[in-house]
């Protein structure tokens, strides 16, 4: 349980610690699409571009990619018969939401 609690006060930015606890909005095994997750992020003005020439997904996706190596989102890939692809989806670690649960106003 430490483990995760120094992952979260260890994310780089406090963009990427509001990333993490906008994930806290959906429900324990829930499956978060991640291009939707994403465009999410971006409506709530979480993403912020560094340059001009940044594009705001691939900014988001940093954020995406930061999450899950510090293990705090677990990605997991469903075929879509629909658009004959995998989508990628996460959750959030089994771990992370009693985490969210004991540390309910997280420091962002």
């Amino acid at each position: 349980m430490q483990l995760l609690k120094l992952s979260f006060d260890h994310l780089p930015s406090p963009s990427t610690k509001k990333c993490y606890a906008y994930c806290c909005f959906f429900g324990k095994g829930c499956n978060m699409n991640r291009k939707t997750l994403i465009h999410l992020w971006m409506a709530e003005g979480f993403l912020q571009a560094s340059f001009n020439n940044e594009i705001l997904e691939d900014i988001g996706n940093k954020h995406f990619n930061i999450l899950l190596d510090s293990s705090l989102l677990e990605e997991e890939r469903m075929y879509n018969p629909y658009l004959d692809e995998d989508t990628r989806y996460c959750k959030m670690h089994d771990l992370c939401m009693i985490l969210q649960n004991q540390y309910q106003d997280l420091t962002v």
